[in-house]
């Protein structure tokens, strides 16, 4: 069956966080912290389903001093559903219907550690379809996560957007 992507509601938080903790690279939240993504944050999120069933979720927020940006916060696809292109799909569809509602999208970011070459290809991917640079700079230190001993998290910020349709548009 072909993959839906929509926005998420309410109900959707129970298996956003299903989702979630099958991705164990993730730091899961609570189920009551993806029920209030999903619907506080349901403009700049989506989820994917096949059959009826969420098999991926994206959440991400305008930041409030680039209200043009989309920050993507948390990407998850459950791994029988990884190389669909669902990922890209989801973030595609935040930004076409950003357009579409009149309040657009320039700018994605992220921030990706250096080793996670799986979402590092996802943004260069979504680079190319929105025809736009992609810049890597420093953003938060490995320092300023303390005694975690977390890697780096570089900013990725791909813009300006100039192909706002995408390949799900």
């Amino acid at each position: 069956m072909e993959p839906l992507i929509r926005i998420p509601t309410l109900a959707d938080g129970a298996a956003v966080h299903e989702v979630v903790l099958a991705c164990p690279e993730l730091d899961a939240n609570s189920r009551y912290a993806y029920a209030l993504l999903c619907h506080e944050f349901d403009q700049t999120a989506r989820v994917a389903e096949i059959d009826g069933v969420v098999v991926g979720f994206v959440c991400g927020f305008r930041p409030p001093r680039r209200p043009r940006s989309l920050f993507v916060w948390q990407v998850a696809t459950l791994p029988a559903a990884r190389g669909l292109g669902l990922a890209g799909c989801m973030i595609e569809a935040i930004v076409a219907d950003s357009r579409a509602n009149g309040q657009p999208i320039d700018h994605l970011e992220a921030t990706v550690a250096e080793h996670n070459l799986a979402s590092r290809r996802l943004f260069a991917g979504l680079a190319r379809r929105l025809g736009a640079p992609l810049a890597v700079e420093p953003y938060i230190t490995a320092e300023t996560f303390g005694a975690m001993k977390h890697p780096a998290e570089p900013l990725i910020r791909i813009g300006p957007i100039t192909n706002q349709r995408g390949r799900g548009g």
